[in-house]
């Protein structure tokens, strides 16, 4: 209120003016709005892009927020004005007296100039990439802390370095990055100008990566240049060139995950293991005739994810990929989710976010096609996007590309590692990882890189090989023979093709 903060009380047949400005897809909504509303006759609508302003009204200040003036003189902005405007509407005449109060004031002007600031970005052609950065953001903040010890320097998982010299930095230095991260991520959720926040965000979690491949989740590859795309976007209403480049970069991402993941499940473990397991929590496995129709669905679910990722890029497949991927997302929250096997809590929203984002990427009414989205694929980040998530996957196949940047989760393929130990290396190991040693049948102390990862860190392991020796060198130190720990590895599985089994021991591991 910008004349002498008094209580208003004006009768009902007062004329307010109202000075928004036209170029804001929110401001022109609102106004819309009011003009089809019982109380229109109250109002007088200015657009201050297009109308000469009378002097009281500044036209700089009027473009960031809204004015409304009464018959009396009295000038309202910020939330005042829309307090004002709502005050108008029978049976909302308290809202004005309420709004005013100290507390109550300072919040619903808050939230104005939260919606002021971005009011460019909140509804329109540019909508999409601020509800982008919005999701990504929270879902990487949601994943962070449904995962706090795999970022953490004190566990008895050891950490596997990208490279060696970043292994002797002190437990400070991780710290400071999660923290920063999780600032850098919280304030561009409220920023008009996100870019700084969202580089510092994007570097702070990439050394944390390189510090350690365990965080290397499904996940996380997906968060990573996704943020670095939309560092690098102007933030600018103007800049519509930029938020195409931006949004089909990351149209791209999209399809290469669900394309590469269904190319994946092609194998025999996905098809007799993984999906009757998925499937347990709905129907019994004791069955044969249950077991050959599960085996025969799981055949063609590869497929269907395939044709999802395909079929988002195809106007007249598109609502049906859609339906498709939201199909997937319940299943999936279904199966490993509360109500399933409740497993790998840490990808229950990042499924979410990929469906949310599925629905803002490719609802656009922009057009989008093979054409439309393969145009931003050049330059120096076309180039790399393409390389790294269209490309690089087909590489897993020839044991040249890690597995989870294949986008291989639940699919069956990635190595897996079991360690035997001797009794006195198990009576000396931490307590945390004692409790998933466990005896098989023939009476060895075995323990799974799989269940000690999730004991520790609350996700999988990272499922290569290299990665696994390193967890044997760890189990080592405890050993007083060679032979106290042997390292059984499966090879990654190519489709329909398994490699064999190698065994290591702490001896060749030197």
């Amino acid at each position: 209120m910008s004349q002498q903060g008094e209580k208003p009380n004006h009768p009902k047949s007062v004329t307010y003016a109202v000075y928004y400005d036209g170029s804001c897809p929110v401001c022109t909504l609102t106004m819309d709005t009011l003009e089809k509303t019982s109380a229109r006759e109250s109002f007088e609508m200015h657009d201050v892009t297009k109308e000469v302003l009378p002097a009281h009204i500044d036209k700089k200040r009027a473009m960031e927020e809204i004015h409304v003036t009464s018959s009396d003189g009295t000038t309202y902005t910020n939330a005042d004005a829309v307090l004002v405007l709502l005050s108008q509407y029978k049976g909302l005449g308290w809202v004005l007296s309420f709004g005013l109060l100290p507390g109550i004031r300072w919040i619903l002007h808050a939230v104005y100039r939260f919606v002021a600031t971005n009011r460019y970005f909140l509804l329109g052609t540019m909508s999409p990439v601020f509800w982008t950065k919005t999701i990504v953001a929270l879902g990487l903040l949601v994943g962070i802390v449904l995962s706090l010890p795999l970022w953490s320097a004190e566990r008895t998982y050891p950490p596997i370095p990208v490279f060696i010299l970043t292994n002797e930095l002190p437990p400070v230095v991780t710290i400071a990055l999660l923290v920063g991260m999780i600032g850098a991520l919280t304030l561009s959720l409220v920023s008009s100008r996100p870019r700084r926040l969202l580089l510092i965000s994007f570097c702070c979690l990439l050394a944390l990566v390189l510090m350690d491949q365990s965080r290397i989740q499904a996940w996380v590859v997906h968060y990573l240049p996704t943020l670095f795309i939309l560092s690098l976007f102007s933030w600018d209403a103007k800049d519509v060139e930029g938020k195409e480049r931006a949004l089909n970069l990351l149209r791209f991402i999209v399809v290469a995950m669900y394309f590469w993941s269904g190319v994946q499940k092609v194998n025999i473990q996905f098809i007799e293991q993984v999906f009757p397991w998925m499937m347990s929590t709905f129907v019994p496995l004791s069955s044969d005739i249950v077991q050959i129709v599960l085996v025969a669905v799981g055949l063609v679910v590869p497929f269907i994810e395939v044709a999802i990722g395909v079929g988002l890029l195809i106007d007249r497949l598109r609502k049906w990929s859609i339906a498709g991927a939201f199909l997937m997302c319940v299943f999936v929250l279904m199966t490993i989710g509360p109500f399933g096997h409740s497993w790998n809590m840490v990808v229950w929203p990042w499924n979410i976010v990929l469906l949310l984002l599925v629905c803002i990427l490719f609802t656009s009414k922009a057009s989008i096609s093979f054409s439309s989205v393969f145009a931003h694929l050049r330059g120096w980040l076309g180039t790399a996007v393409l390389i790294l998530t269209g490309i690089m996957p087909a590489f897993y196949f020839v044991n040249i590309w890690d597995s989870y940047p294949s986008w291989s989760l639940y699919s069956g393929t990635p190595d897996t590692a079991t360690f035997y130990l001797h009794e006195r290396v198990r009576a000396s190991l931490p307590e945390e990882v004692r409790e998933v040693v466990h005896t098989d049948a023939e009476g060895r102390n075995t323990l799974t890189a799989l269940d000690w990862s999730v004991r520790s860190l609350t996700v999988p392991p990272y499922p290569e090989e290299r990665v696994f020796l390193t967890l044997a060198q760890t189990l080592c130190a405890y050993a007083e023979r060679p032979d106290d720990v042997v390292v059984n590895m499966s090879g990654r599985i190519v489709p329909f093709f398994s490699q064999g089994p190698t065994q290591r021991t702490c001896e060749s591991l030197k």
